[in-house]
């Protein structure tokens, strides 16, 4: 039985919660099956970190096109998400947020 590896090549994924755990580990591997990655948290070091190791990831990998780009942004402040890069039209949502922050 062979492997499945997901391609994500020409898509554009948002994933919020990006600068540590399952969002960042699912920035990557978004990133490494080939989707363009916008990267969204409140933590400016921890999401520059998750861009490189998401760039990383992707250029290491046989998909393509992978690509993440950070910005900061509270995801209950709806202006601050709409202003993130304009690359078209959105394939993937991820929330990860508010973890651990129950007065968010």
């Amino acid at each position: 039985m062979g492997t499945f590896t997901p391609s994500f090549e020409g898509d554009i994924a948002f994933v919020t919660g990006a600068s540590g755990g399952m969002g960042r580990a699912i920035a990557i591997a978004f990133a490494r099956a080939g989707a363009k990655v916008v990267l969204s948290d409140v933590n400016d070091a921890g999401g520059e970190e998750t861009v490189a190791l998401a760039n990383s990831a992707a250029a290491g990998s046989a998909t393509p096109g992978g690509e993440a780009v950070y910005v900061r942004a509270d995801v209950s402040d709806g202006p601050q998400v709409a202003a993130g890069p304009a690359w078209g039209c959105l394939w993937l949502a991820n929330r990860r947020c508010n973890q651990g922050r129950p007065n968010l």
